[in-house]
C-alpha cells in the first residue's frame, strides 16, 4: 500500500476476534506510546483493510478450525476459534483468528534423560514447561531444540535456590518477557509471539536473549 499509495493511514484497522474482549478504554489505549497494556490489546486483534473489516462484521460468521499434527509417531490437535469471510463469487473461505499456532514440535531433554518429542500445545496449555522449570533443582538443566535441528529453542540451567539462567531464541513463543534497562523502569523490550519489540517500535525476529530469573512457585 505504501508503494502504491504512499501511505496506509486510514486503510488498515484492528478487528477484535472476540468483541467481548475489547477493552472499554480501547480508543485511549491504542493511542498511547508503546506499553504492555497496548500490546495485550493488539494481541486480541487481527489487522484488516477497511473493506474486509466491514464485510467481516456484515457477514457476522463465527467459525472454528481444527488442525492435527503428526510428527515422529506423536499426535497433537489444536482447535482455533475465530471469524470468517466468505467470497461467494470465488467460493473462497478466509478464516481469521488471533490464537497462536501451538503445533510446532520440539525435542525436549530434561537433565540426563533421553530426548522426547513434544508439541508447543503440550508445553504451554498442559503446563509441562512450567512443570519442568519448577523441578529444575532436581534435573539441573532443560534443553528444548527446534524439531529436526540442533538449534536451541530454550535452555535453562539451575543456579541455586529458585534462581536459574534462562536462554531462549526470540522465535520460541513459550515465554512472554519484558526486559527493563534498570530496575523499576518501564519495559525497553517486549518479547512475545515469537518476536521482540523495542520501545522505539523496532521489530526483531531472530537472535537469543539470556537472563537470570527467580522462579515463583
Amino acid at each position: 500500500m505504501v508503494e502504491r499509495y504512499g501511505t496506509f493511514n486510514r486503510m488498515l484497522e484492528f478487528n477484535h476476534i472476540n468483541p467481548d474482549d475489547k477493552d472499554p478504554e480501547y480508543s485511549n489505549i491504542i493511542r498511547r506510546v508503546l506499553s504492555t497494556k497496548q500490546l495485550d490489546e493488539v494481541d486480541k486483534c487481527v489487522l484488516l483493510c477497511r473493506n474486509c473489516h466491514g464485510i467481516l462484521h456484515a457477514q457476522n460468521i463465527n467459525a472454528e478450525w481444527e488442525i492435527t499434527a503428526n510428527v515422529d509417531g506423536q499426535k497433537a490437535t489444536q482447535r482455533f476459534k475465530g471469524q470468517a469471510i466468505v467470497d461467494l463469487k470465488k467460493n473462497h473461505f478466509t478464516f481469521l483468528t488471533n490464537e497462536r499456532m501451538l503445533l510446532n514440535p520440539y525435542h525436549v531433554i530434561i537433565g540426563a534423560s533421553k530426548p522426547r518429542t513434544l508439541f508447543g500445545i503440550q508445553l504451554e496449555t498442559e503446563s509441562l514447561l512450567m512443570s519442568f522449570l519448577k523441578d529444575i533443582d532436581k534435573s539441573k538443566t532443560i534443553k528444548i531444540f527446534f524439531w529436526g535441528t540442533q538449534k536451541i529453542a530454550m535452555e535453562a540451567e539451575y543456579i541455586c535456590g529458585r534462581d536459574i539462567i534462562l536462554k531462549h531464541d526470540i522465535s520460541f513463543s513459550g515465554f512472554k518477557s519484558e526486559l527493563m534497562e534498570n530496575k523499576g523502569d518501564s519495559p525497553a523490550i517486549w518479547i512475545r509471539n515469537g518476536i521482540a519489540l523495542t520501545k522505539e517500535g523496532e521489530i526483531k525476529k531472530s537472535g537469543t536473549v539470556t537472563y537470570n530469573m527467580e522462579l515463583i512457585v
